[in-house]
This record gives C-alpha cells, sequence and structure tokens, in this order.
C-alpha cells in the first residue's frame, strides 16, 4: 500500500520534470529562430523563402514566379507572362492578370493595346466620361448638358478625371514642400551633432533624411490630415489603404469618398464636376493648413475667382 502512494506521488514530479527538461532543451532553438525573422528583412525587390529562410529576386514586371530560389546564390525562376496577360510591377505571383477588352458597347475605345508590362488603356467615347467604379473596373457615362440660363465652364470629363487633377497639383507642391522640410531637418541635425558624429554616421544620416522614401512619407501625411480636415473618417482612410497597394490610388480613392459624400449633399455640379461650394472647401483647407500656393494653382487651372 505505502508502496503504491509512493508511486502515485513521484509520478506528477516526474512529469514535470521533464517537462521542464524538454522546455529547456528547445528554449535555445525556438530563440534561434526568433532571432532569424527578426534579422532577416529583404529588400524592396525581394520576397521571403520561408521554406529555407533566405531572401529571393522578385521577376521582373511582365513576367511571373515559375519556382522560388534554391539557395540564396542563386535566382527565382520567372517567365514571361504569355500573350493577352500581364504584371505592371514586380512580383513573385505564379499567375500574370488578364488583359481588359475594350467594348464599342459600353462606348469604349482602346486607347493603347495590352503588352505584358501594361494593361489595356480604353478611353470613353466623344460625349460620355468614365465613371470610375473601383481599381480594376470603370464606366462610360454620357455627359450631361448644362441646363437653361447655364453656361459651360468647362469641357466634360469624369468626376474621377477632376479629381486626379486636384490630386496631381497637391501632390506637386506637396512634395516640394516635404523636400524642404527634409532638407530642412538634415542641415539642423547635421549642424547640432557635427562635432559629435563620425563621418560615416553622418553619411548615413544624409543618405536617411534625403531618401525620396522619406520625402514622400511626409506627403503621405499631408494627405492624410488634408483628408481628416475635411471630414474622411479614420476608419476610411484606414479602408483606402487596405484595399490599394500604390499610395496614389490610395489618396486617390480617400479623396474620392469626400467628394461623392459632399456631391450626394449638394447636388453635384455639371458635367460630373464638383459643385462650388465644396471644391470651396478644399480651398479653404489647404490653406488652413498652409498650403496656400496648392490652393492658388488649383484656382488658376480651374478659373475660379
Amino acid at each position: 500500500m505505502e508502496g503504491g502512494v509512493h508511486t502515485g506521488k513521484w509520478i506528477p514530479k516526474a512529469s514535470a520534470g521533464t517537462i521542464l527538461l524538454l522546455m529547456c532543451m528547445f528554449i535555445p532553438t525556438l530563440t534561434a529562430l526568433l532571432q532569424l525573422s527578426e534579422e532577416l528583412k529583404c529588400q524592396d525587390d525581394e520576397y521571403l523563402n520561408e521554406e529555407i529562410g533566405v531572401c529571393c529576386n522578385k521577376c521582373h514586371p511582365g513576367f511571373k514566379l515559375v519556382k522560388m530560389c534554391p539557395n540564396k546564390d542563386q535566382r527565382s525562376n520567372c517567365t514571361a507572362c504569355p500573350k493577352s496577360q500581364f504584371n505592371e510591377e514586380r512580383n513573385y505571383t505564379p499567375n500574370c492578370r488578364t488583359c481588359k477588352i475594350c467594348r464599342k458597347s459600353w462606348h469604349e475605345i482602346e486607347e493603347s493595346p495590352c503588352d505584358t508590362k501594361h494593361n489595356t488603356v480604353c478611353r470613353c467615347e466623344d460625349g460620355y466620361y468614365k465613371s470610375i467604379i473601383d481599381s480594376e473596373n470603370s464606366e462610360c457615362i454620357r455627359c450631361s448638358r448644362c441646363g437653361q440660363n447655364k453656361r459651360e465652364k468647362q469641357k466634360c470629363e469624369s468626376m474621377n478625371l477632376y479629381l486626379v487633377k486636384i490630386l496631381g497639383v497637391f501632390f506637386a507642391v506637396a512634395m516640394v514642400m516635404s523636400g524642404v522640410l527634409v532638407a530642412i531637418t538634415y542641415i539642423a541635425t547635421k549642424r547640432s551633432t557635427k562635432n559629435k558624429l563620425l563621418k560615416s554616421s553622418s553619411e548615413g544620416l544624409l543618405s536617411s533624411a534625403g531618401s525620396s522614401s522619406t520625402v514622400y512619407e511626409m506627403y503621405s501625411a499631408l494627405v492624410k490630415q488634408l483628408m481628416r480636415a475635411l471630414g474622411v473618417r479614420d476608419s476610411e482612410i484606414e479602408h483606402a489603404e487596405l484595399d490599394y497597394r500604390s499610395s496614389r490610388e490610395a489618396h486617390y480613392q480617400m479623396l474620392r469618398v469626400w467628394a461623392e459624400r459632399g456631391s450626394r449633399a449638394g447636388g453635384g455640379g455639371c458635367g460630373g464636376m464638383l459643385h462650388r461650394p465644396l471644391l470651396q472647401e478644399l480651398l479653404d483647407k489647404l490653406r488652413e493648413m498652409n498650403l496656400g500656393r496648392a490652393a492658388e494653382e488649383l484656382e488658376t487651372k480651374y478659373g475660379i475667382q
């Protein structure tokens, strides 16, 4: 009886000890794996082959992935997209995208043909304008005519194209401002640390501060600040960023959310353009953000007094 009791108490202790021993054995392995995942950061033109833990080169535009690189010293096996298919960006996808077909019945005309690197570009017939449904689809809508006692101030074009032009003006001005801010930041930092940093550190700072990615990040922050000022919700901004890989496309979608909401409230404008109060709101917000130059460019471009 006593032996049975003793055995019953001893087994749990042995099991716990075994578990602790196994944990100690696996800790170094787990630590090594965590360190590897933290240290292994692939470049923009690379992707991670998780099976062997190395960075492989992405396929060039116009190509698709056949096989991942077998080791770090060899390249991925890529092949050209077949006819009527394309890939616009560097990628590691096994498939190419199907080229768009311009449809006469939808009032579309081919403007430029599809090749392995670019999709077909369609435009609308005269008298129609393109209305973008999402990043992949659009439709041609007949241009409206200005009613009685109204005169046409601008040729019919889609509100989407109108927004793209607005974003283009904002992009040009904001990018210049962002570049100036980066340069000022770099100069101020360099002066304050001139006697403390080694030459190599200073060169690293210049590379970081003056990089195009830093300038674009500041521009992107300005866009989101403008969208919030115009009443676009954070959830809508996040949704646009998640849905669209291209930052420019995401920014356009944010602007479109604001424009469509305002147009529904205000009844829209002639020919698919923004109605005047909505455009004035945009100009006012730009000036509040000290982006008066962008507001002036838009006023000049669209003849706003």
